[in-house]
């Protein structure tokens, strides 16, 4: 499994978190995450009993491992291109 940032490291001793943490976590809605559920992006603890929703540590983990590679590769140096201006004279004359 991969290391787990420091604020996901006090939930280290349980396998799964609901929903609603889940989204704390994230700083993000419950929509959000039940959306990453339905594309498969976290993985949900399968229970007899039609309990809350649990999401596996393990999934969490590898999710931010995912997020973090894109936005590493997102960052490019910005390079400044040519700017139009516009000059208008609105006096009459």
């Amino acid at each position: 499994m991969t290391a787990l940032p420091n604020d996901l490291s006090p939930q280290c001793d349980r396998k799964s978190l609901s929903v609603r943490e889940t989204a704390a976590f994230f700083r993000r809605s419950t929509t959000w995450v039940r959306n990453r559920v339905a594309d498969r992006s976290l993985a949900v603890v399968h229970q007899a009993r039609r309990d809350p929703t649990e999401i596996t540590v393990s999934s969490i983990a590898a999710l931010i491992d995912r997020l973090e590679a894109e936005r590493t590769q997102d960052i490019q140096p910005r390079r400044r291109g040519a700017y139009l201006r516009l000059v208008v004279d609105n006096t009459t004359s």
